[in-house]
């Protein structure tokens, strides 16, 4: 009996050790900073809806910076390690310089893995006392959407303490802090010589303002260029279909409205994309969005005929008039307005069914 016990204990053992050892692994490989050698991701920066396409500059870091110094320290010699460390603790210390932030204290425990930077708006003529200035975007996502929140309240706190310019005022439902200038011709502090490094000491322009939106902490250098970010995000039309390219509209079912497209193809990149970015202007639906949502060709020349075959389908992917409920139910859920819509879909059937759920929802929720 005794024996018996020794060896089920012996196996829960091995099992557990196994367990523990493939779990190990299974992290390793995963959070290693050698997987960056694989190449960097190739998703579109999030931040990047909230900046125009006429932007003269747009750059993003799709990592977090720690990961970026844990590679080097991978391939640093033991003697060079601690010379690396001090390289990047550094660098940190430039970019932040003037700034009374510290990395590792208010940023290091809630960025994500996008920092991204773009010159919005260009200042041509360089005239600071024509009121018009370069306006820019700083967007730092977030994976900890309280302790970034706690780092904005901190600094606009500490702020409100020395001078009475900070500002705060809610913008469609996004909290916007700034520290509003005294005059239109004060100017931006100078930014100083170059360190040893050749990084040059950063310092906050001299008006700016803040915001947490969707997670991401994003920095402007006035409270007017969020507006003009939040407002930038409803200019968008949501292009819905899983083979048609709006970019190319050979069949011109592209509306013609002069927005910026953004192409989904299925259903959940469909609420993915609303859920992410918010309800765009426009949406145009395709209805068939699977091969098995195609009617056979030999119903086309019939309305009735193929409305009686799609009805008696029992479809396993989502289709379009699946979006358009999702949509309608998102609208109620969060007491928005539905989007202007077009169907551009050539399922008749499908395209009617699509437009009846939309304007049955205008007329009874008008």
């Amino acid at each position: 009996m005794k024996l018996r016990s020794f060896f089920s204990f012996l196996v829960v053992g091995v099992f557990a050790l196994l367990a523990l050892s493939a779990g190990g692994f299974y992290w390793l490989t995963t959070q290693t900073p050698l997987n960056l050698l694989n190449g960097g991701p190739t998703n579109t920066p999030a931040a990047a809806v909230f900046v125009s396409k006429q932007a003269p500059l747009l750059v993003s870091m799709l990592v977090n910076p720690d990961r970026i110094e844990a590679l080097r320290q991978v391939f640093a010699t033991p003697a060079e390690r601690s010379r690396s460390h001090a390289e990047f603790e550094q660098i940190k210390k430039s970019l932040l310089a003037n700034t009374n932030l510290d990395y590792s204290r208010d940023i290091q425990p809630w960025i994500g893995d996008e920092i991204t930077f773009a010159i919005a708006t260009p200042d041509i003529d360089r005239d600071r006392n024509n009121g018009q200035q370069m306006g820019f975007l700083l967007a730092l996502s977030s994976q900890n959407a309280d302790r970034s929140q706690q780092f904005l309240d901190s600094y606009w706190k500490k702020q409100s303490a020395t001078t009475k310019l900070v500002k705060s005022e809610q913008y469609k439902g996004i909290q916007l802090t700034y520290k509003k200038l005294p005059t239109l011709n004060q100017k931006s502090q100078t930014i100083s010589p170059l360190n040893r490094l050749s990084l040059p000491s950063s310092s906050l322009p001299s008006s700016f303002a803040t915001a947490l939106i969707s997670d991401s902490s994003d920095l402007k250098n006035n409270h007017k260029m969020h507006k003009t970010a939040v407002n930038y995000s409803d200019d968008r039309m949501l292009w819905l279909d899983d083979l048609r390219n709006p970019f190319i509209n050979i069949e011109g079912r592209v509306p013609k409205e002069n927005l910026i497209i953004d192409w989904v193809l299925n259903y959940e990149q469909f609420v993915q994309w609303i859920e992410k970015y918010g309800l765009p202007r426009i949406i145009s639906f395709d209805h068939d969005l699977a091969d098995e949502h195609y009617t056979p060709e030999e119903y086309w020349h019939d309305y009735q005929i193929s409305k009686e075959y799609q009805d008696a389908q029992n479809y396993q992917e989502k289709t379009g008039m699946d979006c358009a409920k999702w949509l309608i139910d998102y609208c109620i859920d969060n007491k928005k307005p539905l989007p202007i819509f077009y169907v551009h879909s050539a399922n008749s059937v499908g395209a009617d069914n699509i437009n009846s759920i939309l304007n049955n929802y205008l007329k009874h929720c008008s």
